[in-house]
């Protein structure tokens, strides 16, 4: 039998293989309870459906391990990680692209993303473009919010309003 479709199904149904109680299964499957009664009634609830029993039957014939989530998973290599990252940014070896991408990597980590800081000039200038919400009843439209703005040259505005750019 494939693992249950519905991860709280299939946790719940890991969780009772293992020895765990009705209750304690269910709360380990990602289920909150107002309280015990509930987890209880819950648990017995989950426990009736056909193939939450089958696949803790199959479970209970095999030596699987739980799902975890991947980043629990990724957490636990954090330590090596950012080791191997700073060896590759100290080794003079390296390619600098790759001692750059480390030194980049390190830094993010330790200090957020930089802010990115856009700017333009008379030749290249930006654009600025919100969102308009617009909400569309009969044949009109009514503009719930928003406007949009623009810093292009006049050539590129009067390509725009001709349809061409």
């Amino acid at each position: 039998m494939p693992r249950l479709w519905r991860l709280k199904h299939e946790r719940f149904a890991q969780a009772r293989a293992a020895g765990e109680s009705r209750p304690k299964a269910y709360i380990a499957a990602g289920y909150e309870p107002k309280d015990r009664e509930a987890a209880i009634a819950g648990a017995k609830n989950l426990q009736k459906r056909p193939e939450v029993r089958a696949r803790i039957e199959e479970l209970r014939k095999k030596d699987l391990k739980p799902i975890t989530d991947v980043r629990v998973l990724a957490r636990e290599f954090t330590v090596e990680a950012v080791k191997v990252l700073a060896t590759i940014m100290i080794d003079k070896n390296e390619p600098a692209a790759s001692r750059i991408t480390a030194a980049n990597s390190l830094l993010d980590r330790a200090h957020g993303k930089s802010a990115v800081i856009l700017s333009g000039d008379k030749d290249n200038p930006i654009s600025v473009i919100k969102r308009v919400i617009v909400e569309q009843s009969g044949e009109g439209g009514k503009l719930i919010e928003g406007h949009a703005e623009t810093d292009d040259p006049p050539e590129i505005e009067d390509m725009r309003a001709n349809g061409s750019g």
